[in-house]
């Protein structure tokens, strides 16, 4: 299928799915924060929602510690998460920025049937998803579930992905402000750390022992509650099943090195071609690309931790499978995981902890070099699907009269074409190491704080950017 007729093939297909109207008049800052805020709650209801018929048995969950970070619930009604969308938003920018698809973002014909595209997209990863989850015995065998009992099932899942997928929607046409996988993924992330670090929920640890599952309530308890002191506190601070004092510790310092390393950038000195003595820098962050490369990469490893446990569950005794996927499973009260150990697919996924890191060198170092160059090419790619290229760039200087000091017109783009690839290659490597100690450090708890500031950060510039009197006023 030729390029150019891609979007007009899913034309019919996009009519299936309607478009969210913009709001008649312009809506306050106030009255858009209140929509966002909305949207958020509803969110977090479908994550909390339990799935009608679910029978009583405990959950074998082959992507609980992945669920911090692609927006999903091990037993509410959003198991299948943000994944799909975010995943089909970077495919369909990077398809088109790559020219891989033809569409011209200039006409509102264009633009709209590449959402359509987008959403039929994202709305048939969410239906793979939820068969997917199904079939593979998430809920129990399907020879006991029977035919109707199954179909319940797919549909309680699917359903909840389309009202993400809407969600999203009335963010982004004007009832709020910016992104809206970003704003629900970050309220997930942070909702997830307020509740493991403060949840009053108790769980057993042993058979006579219970613990607080959040952290600073269970140190708390620990200190006052327990005579076996030393037993209480080992157990807070390095126990495995949930956040430990460890873990936080780090969680805090992965999110102090953000914000330290988000204050580096590159200035470069620009003048006014029309009025003469007019000077100024233009910045470029060291998080030039910021967390988008990522979130584009985490995506794709939800997607295969669903495959992986789909083959598991499917072909249990093939050699092929053993081959791909080789799980563990731990028991953590009330949900138990399975954990990849194994098989091709056990090296896409990080080390998350330094345990781990120590004792599997060779899955470390091939994570490591799988992620610095995944991380680089999608952050290149990244910066001409955005338009923050060189000649993008380029181009806004022209169309504001301005020349980059010490630099003639014909020999700017020789320099940006230096100077902005470096940006997002140092804007990689920076984050991607950032996210590997705090995923190692912390488990997906610090991938999740070092995502969740980057979001709330891009989120406060978008909010800053529409009210320049309260951004001026901090």
């Amino acid at each position: 299928m030729s390029r150019s007729r891609l979007l007009n093939t899913m034309k019919p297909l996009g009519s299936l799915l309607p478009e969210v109207e913009g709001p008649q008049t312009r809506y306050q800052m106030i009255e858009k924060l209140a929509w966002m805020a909305g949207c958020a709650v509803i969110y977090q209801v479908l994550l909390n929602m339990p799935v009608y018929g679910v029978p009583k048995r405990e959950f074998v969950d082959p992507i609980n510690a992945w669920r911090v970070l692609d927006g999903s619930s091990a037993s509410g009604a959003m198991v299948t998460g943000l994944a799909p969308i975010i995943f089909s938003a970077f495919l369909m920018q990077l398809l088109a920025a790559g020219r891989k698809i033809a569409v011209n973002f200039n006409l509102i014909s264009d633009r709209i049937m590449f959402q359509n595209t987008q959403k039929v997209f994202s709305a048939f990863l969410y239906l793979l998803f939820s068969i997917t989850f199904v079939v593979s015995g998430y809920y129990g065998p399907v020879s006991e579930l029977g035919v109707a009992l199954t179909l319940i099932f797919i549909v309680q899942l699917f359903i909840p992905g389309i009202i993400c997928i809407y969600l999203c929607e009335i963010v982004e046409k004007g009832y709020g402000m910016g992104s809206g996988p970003v704003l629900l993924l970050a309220s997930h992330i942070v909702s997830s750390l307020f509740w493991q670090i403060l949840s009053f929920n108790r769980y057993q640890l042993t058979e006579e022992i219970s613990q607080y599952e959040g952290t600073l309530v269970g140190l708390v308890f620990s200190l006052f509650s327990y005579k076996d002191k030393f037993y209480a506190l080992r157990s807070i601070f390095f126990r495995t099943d949930r956040l430990n004092v460890f873990s936080l510790l780090a969680c805090i310092s992965a999110f102090l090195a953000f914000i330290y390393l988000l204050s580096m950038r590159i200035d470069i000195s620009i003048r006014s071609s029309r009025v003469r003595g007019f000077r100024q820098n233009f910045p470029l962050k060291l998080f030039y690309t910021s967390i988008s490369p990522f979130l584009f990469i985490f995506s794709f490893v939800s997607h295969l931790l669903v495959l992986a446990y789909f083959i598991h569950s499917m072909f249990p005794n093939s050699v092929f499978t053993r081959f791909l996927v080789q799980y563990t499973k731990y028991e953590t009260h009330p949900i138990q995981q399975l954990r990849l150990t194994g098989g091709l697919f056990y090296y896409f996924v990080p080390p998350l902890s330094i345990w781990e890191t120590i004792t599997c060198p060779i899955h470390t170092l091939v994570y490591v070099v799988l992620l610095f160059s995944t991380s680089l090419y999608i952050s290149l790619a990244w910066t001409k699907a955005t338009g923050s290229g060189p000649r993008d760039v380029l181009a806004f200087f022209k169309e504001n009269q301005l020349i980059m000091a010490g630099f003639r017109e014909v020999s700017m783009l020789k320099e940006l074409e230096k100077i902005v690839p470096s940006a997002a290659r140092s804007s990689a490597l920076v984050m991607s190491s950032l996210c590997l100690l705090a995923g190692i450090t912390a488990s997906t708890f610090g991938l999740g704080v070092v995502v969740a500031s980057a979001l709330v950060f891009a989120s406060f510039e978008v909010v800053m950017g529409s009210n320049p009197s309260l951004a001026n006023g901090l």
